[in-house]
């Protein structure tokens, strides 16, 4: 009888494959035993593994019970081995064996004689895994038998294996261990005979290629005869017949055959499968080659890139010497010489004939050629894993660490030269250099071919390629039940190239246009009849499978919504009345098949691309932020000369190496153009029914599509400002839905607020595409809309921290003192030194910053609302964030260690200093770009008020600007004030390195230059209002030693931060004799009135409590909150009313407050 797996032993869910046993888990942990038992002797079986992740091969006893989180080696009498984890389990886990991949070959053995269980990986002996002879040899208490033990695995969710219990030869057999199941006879008998028969059927293949024996009418019969004989011996030797169907077991020959026949002339390719259905009948063709291709597609997958780009370069070039071709290549320097590779751009025009003579993946060249429709059909009906096959077909193996060496021996990073222990010559370098750009155009044409595979099989079979884009989506979202990361067997790689295969295919079929016969059609469909936008159809916006109804939207889930917004059967709000939407809705599944389609290949490219494609960027992301930090500390190392450089120093290489890898298999092939078409349709329909109630029913995934999309164009993309640019609607969309009141998820206009911030980039070029896009004519309306959705979010509780960058932005290298080098946030993978940056000019760099100060400065004059309520906003920030930046301060204390409470103090402190040093840069920005708002403007008329409301608003405002600059020159500079932030400084805590006073003090110059030097009324400097206000803060005490010591900071040196430069637009104008002198005078009155109150309050001190003010402690009440009667003085009630309409003491509403002395108010 068959050994197979015993299904009622089965705990979870298994799928099969009928080549060989193949086992996919499909639970969360899914464990099965064979059939059969053995209780004496040495045995073995054998497990390929389909995928690289946990897998608890071993042994088992009868009586062992599984569940869907133990399984094989979680019991007493059950033992596993699991390389994933490099584990070996029975009951408890211990360290055995080493770690193994997809493609990797594991040989269970069991010694019954001598109480032992070993493990081979790919041939090679693990050693003794568990020594048990008190059990295996103990006897059973109720028989007297000994234990008898099955063959058993367990597989994690997605993993999948083959198992052979020896009914097909192994592939590593171990001398002395039998195989459970016996092979059959004749295949057995007759591996050798498969061989040759096989060479004789590749001689006469090439025969009859090279000498045209085909064309010649009187050989075809004598020539199909031998065919039919060679084939048919080798159905007989490498299929058995079971239950009425022909299964292969074993034709690895033939597969081996068809590869060397495409290496030595594609065309012979043709002939055989020219011959093959004139000597098989159709089931017997379908069963080969559909075992074939499956092969095939399977050896793509675990073929690993050593051995395709290295082992195959002297065979490539050997072959193009002798025929003669002259490829295009570009120069793949090795420590061996240089071997032809094609280039990117030279590889358009390599034809098929040609695909013998290039190195790389030969099983993958082989299936490009072998490939037919016919074969296609063939494939298809003949096979059960088809999916599996093509997934494995676009899948590339990376290289472990061990293989990243020998494909990278040299690495090269930007502190090489500094780097004693690992000097690089230019050659090095350059090899290094030369290697990943010839991988990558190597893998370039190598994913062209995938890719035209994918589209082949799109279409002429699109009802295998829309299962297969309906397995990859439910894969994806099944494995983390939701959108996120792939399984381990669909990696995200391959999920990269279903991606761009399944867009292309998007992109080539013909969008739906509006024909005489379909006019009814396409009225039932408001998205169609605007043309050339087609998007989808409403239908299936409120469609009630389960997949719509899981979806998140702008207005919440489904439900909701059609309870809060309820529809009409045409898919439009019961209020419309619009003639566009009064039509009947029908299901989707009533639209044309042709618009039915497009709409469905829409909608899985876009979940494939938020499923899988989102999640490689955010871990290339990762890995190339990660290689940045360790390449800065290992730069810092170098320079302590720490004996820690060695291990950072392999860490980072590791990481250089991946980073290679990134670029090879991903950044240096994608599809921008096609990209950005993407995202521009689904902004088409944002902007479709950004007026009608279904706006509220779009899912938010599409918006991420979007954003993310952006991000990475953004982030690689060396033409992303004249691509953005000819697109402007992305852009204007995100632009003016920052606060959308219809998008009620607050991750969602987070998402928004945040792609905004990095369209602001730091990049002037790329921050230009926005103010590009602004300054077209028929952009100016979204620019009032854009800065009043911005100042919303800045006086919002929960978006003002992102908005502080944005702000920032605006006024970027038009400050005191700024870096001079502001780089972008790229994923820089930092391989290439010969492709340096270019570096902006300071005209240009601040270009942009000019027109959106300017534009903001319009916007706040014509919306004085907006503007005050974000002046206040600034003020109660800052505030807020000096207050926490001392109470941060005074937590810090010198560790020797890092404890969990001293990092989050770290954390914080670094923060609260960062934000502190933002706000002040934007307050600085305030009184630089919105003086009016700081001074009243001169009037000719003689009888203007000088208590008018503007007036008084003004002078508000200077004498908050006064007290936080008072504040800052006390608490920042030096004197007793600073103590705490010199006390952090000299402490130099890690983590904390960044803060320097030149930093937090640099707005603070800035705005005293703008207030005092720059001000309307400039002429009249004694009586300027900010330095009359510093003269009467008697609550902040600030010396003249606080401005000598702004004037004594190198500027340029403390604002520099590491390579890059400081620029200081205004450090001469703090050098002023004028601007010294009116601030001494101020200094001097500001402290004799304080010597005055000081004096007051000591000779009343009995009768003080009842006139000082109780919220500032130092002016005198002189004014009351009407009606509870409470008092305060002028410069606090002012202040208060600002930002509330209630009493500060008893929280009652305040009708009017009036003066003490019934001056009016």
């Amino acid at each position: 009888s068959k050994v197979n797996i015993d299904v009622p032993s089965i705990s979870g869910e298994l799928e099969f494959c009928p080549h060989q046993i193949h086992l996919l888990g499909d639970g969360n942990f899914t464990s099965a035993r064979a059939n059969t038992c053995v209780y004496s002797n040495k045995w073995m079986y054998e497990v390929t593994l389909g995928s690289g992740g946990i897998q608890q091969l071993g042994w088992t006893t009868i009586n062992t019970q599984w569940n869907n989180e133990e399984g094989v080696g979680d019991h007493h009498n059950s033992y596993a081995y699991d390389g994933s984890r490099v584990k070996k389990w029975n009951i408890h886990k211990y360290n055995y064996g080493k770690s193994w991949e997809k493609g990797d070959v594991v040989g269970c053995c069991i010694d019954l004689d001598e109480g032992t269980m070993t493990f081979h990986q790919n041939g090679e002996c693990l050693g003794v895994a568990f020594e048990m002879q008190n059990t295996i040899q103990a006897n059973n208490k109720r028989s007297g038998d000994q234990l008898a033990y099955f063959p058993a695995v367990s597989l994690s969710h997605n993993e999948s294996c083959w198992i052979n219990f020896g009914e097909t030869p192994f592939v590593c057999p171990v001398e002395g261990y039998q195989p459970i199941q016996p092979p059959d006879d004749h295949v057995a008998q007759h591996g050798t005979h498969r061989a040759y028969i096989c060479a004789c059927l590749r001689k006469l293949t090439m025969l009859i290629t090279e000498q045209h024996l085909a064309d010649n009418d009187d050989n075809l019969v004598d020539i199909v005869s031998l065919y039919g004989a060679l084939l048919v011996r080798i159905v007989e030797y490498s299929c058995v017949e079971t239950d009425g169907k022909l299964t292969v077991q074993k034709c690895d020959e033939f597969v081996e055959m068809v590869v060397e026949l495409h290496r030595t002339n594609p065309s012979s390719l043709d002939t055989l499968l020219q011959f093959m259905p004139l000597v098989l009948d159709s089931d017997t063709l379908d069963t080969l080659l559909s075992f074939t291709v499956h092969r095939l597609c399977f050896q793509c997958s675990i073929l690993r890139p050593v051995h395709a780009w290295t082992s195959g370069m002297e065979s490539a070039s050997s072959t193009t010497h002798k025929s003669g071709a002259s490829s295009p290549s570009v120069s793949l320097s090795s420590s061996s010489g240089t071997t032809p590779v094609p280039s990117r751009s030279s590889s358009k025009a390599t034809g098929k004939d040609d695909l013998h003579q290039l190195p790389g993946n030969k099983y993958l060249r082989c299936l490009v050629k072998f490939l037919t429709k016919e074969v296609m059909q063939c494939w298809i009906n003949g096979s059960h894993s088809i999916y599996l096959d093509i997934l494995n077909m676009l899948s590339v193996k990376p290289p472990d660490l061990e293989e990243g060496k020998e494909l990278f021996p040299n690495v090269w990073w930007t502190g090489s030269l500094f780097d004693g222990e690992y000097e690089l010559n230019e050659l090095q370098i350059e090899i290094f250099i030369n290697r990943v750009r010839g991988f990558a155009a190597l893998v370039s044409v190598e994913d062209r071919y995938r890719k035209s595979l994918l589209l082949r099989l799109a279409h002429d079979f699109p009802g295998v390629f829309s299962g297969f884009l309906d397995f990859c989506v439910n894969t994806m979202r099944a494995n983390r039940f939701g959108m996120y990361s792939t399984s381990p067997r669909f990696d995200g790689d391959a999920a990269v190239r279903v991606f761009f295969g399944a867009l292309e295919y998007f992109n080539s079929v013909l969008e739906p246009t509006q024909s005489a016969g379909q006019g009814d059609i396409h009225s039932k469909d408001p998205a169609l009849r605007h043309k050339p936008l087609c998007t989808w159809p409403y239908q299936h916006l409120v469609h009630e499978d389960q997949e719509s109804k899981d979806l998140q939207r702008f207005g919440g889930l489904l439900s909701y919504l059609k309870k809060d917004y309820p529809l009409q059967p045409n898919g439009v709000d019961r209020s419309s009345s619009s003639d566009e939407t009064s039509c009947k809705s029908d299901h989707p599944s009533s639209l044309p098949n042709d618009v039915a389609h497009y709409h469905w290949i829409f909608k899985r490219v876009t979940q494939l691309y938020c499923l899988g494609v989102k999640d490689k960027i955010g871990r290339a992301t990762h890995l190339a932020t990660t290689r940045g930090r360790l390449a800065e500390k290992m730069q810092s190392l170098l320079k302590e000369n720490s004996s820690k450089a060695n291990s950072t120093r392999e860490d980072l290489y590791v990481h250089i190496r991946k980073c290679a890898w990134e670029y090879i298999v991903f950044f240096g092939n994608i599809g921008e153009e096609q990209l950005c078409s993407l995202a521009n349709r689904v902004i088409q329909i944002f902007t479709f029914y950004e007026d009608s109630i279904l706006f509220r029913y779009l899912p938010n995934y599409l918006l991420e599509l979007v954003v993310s999309i952006l991000q990475m164009l953004r982030k690689t993309y060396k033409d992303y400002v004249p691509l953005t640019t000819s697109q402007p609607e992305i852009i204007l969309f995100l632009l003016t839905h920052v606060q959308d009141e219809r998008i009620v998820n607050p991750d969602v206009k987070e998402l928004i607020l945040s792609s905004v911030n990095s369209l602001m980039d730091a990049d002037a070029r790329r921050r230009e595409v926005v103010v590009s896009i602004l300054k077209q004519e028929n952009c100016h309306k979204y620019i009032s809309q854009f800065f009043s959705s911005i100042l919303s979010c800045f006086s919002d509780s929960h978006n003002w921290v992102t908005v502080i960058d944005i702000l920032l932005k605006f006024y970027s290298g038009l400050g005191f003192g700024f870096p001079d080098d502001e780089d972008g946030d790229d994923i820089n993978l930092d391989l290439f030194i010969d492709c340096p940056k270019e570096k902006p000019a300071l005209e240009y760099h601040t270009r942009c910053s000019l027109f959106f100060s300017g534009e903001f400065r319009r916007f706040c004059e014509r919306n004085p609302e907006d503007a005050n309520l974000f002046i206040n906003s600034i003020f109660n920030h800052v505030n807020w964030s000096m207050s926490e930046l001392a109470i941060s301060l005074a937590e810090q204390r010198p560790t020797s260690g890092f404890l969990p409470g001293n990092l989050n103090s770290t954390r914080k402190c670094s923060i609260m200093f960062d934000m502190t040093c933002k706000l002040l840069t934007i307050l600085e920005f305030a009184t630089d770009v919105l003086k009016y708002l700081f001074f009243e403007k001169q009037t000719e008329t003689p009888t203007s008020s000088p208590n008018s409301k503007s007036g008084d608003r003004s002078a508000l405002n200077v004498s908050l600007v006064a007290e936080v600059v008072a504040h800052a020159l006390h608490r920042y500079t030096c004197g007793e004030g600073c103590q705490e932030l010199d006390r952090v400084i000299e402490l130099n805590i890690r983590g904390l390195q960044s803060i320097k006073k030149a930093r937090v003090l640099a707005p603070v110059a800035g705005i005293l230059v703008n207030m005092v030097l720059d001000a309307p009324d400039h002429s009249s400097r004694p009586n300027n209002l900010l330095v009359h206000n510093l003269a009467s803060n008697t609550d902040r005490k600030w010396s003249m030693e606080s401005f000598q010591y702004l004037q004594s900071i190198n500027w340029r040196m403390e604002l520099a931060d590491g390579s890059k430069k400081a620029v200081c637009n205004k450090f001469s104008l703090l050098q002023s004799p004028v601007l010294q002198e009116v601030l001494k005078t101020s200094n001097e009155s500001n402290r004799a009135l304080r010597m005055q109150q000081e004096k007051a309050l000591e000779l009343d001190r009995e009768d003080s409590d009842d006139q000082i003010c109780a919220i500032c402690c130092s002016a005198p009440n002189n004014c009351t909150f009407k009606p509870c009667e409470h008092h305060s003085c002028e410069a606090c009630i002012a202040r208060h009313l600002l930002n509330s309409k209630k009493c500060f003491f008893c929280n009652s509403e305040v009708v009017e407050v009036v003066a003490m002395d019934g001056a009016d108010l």
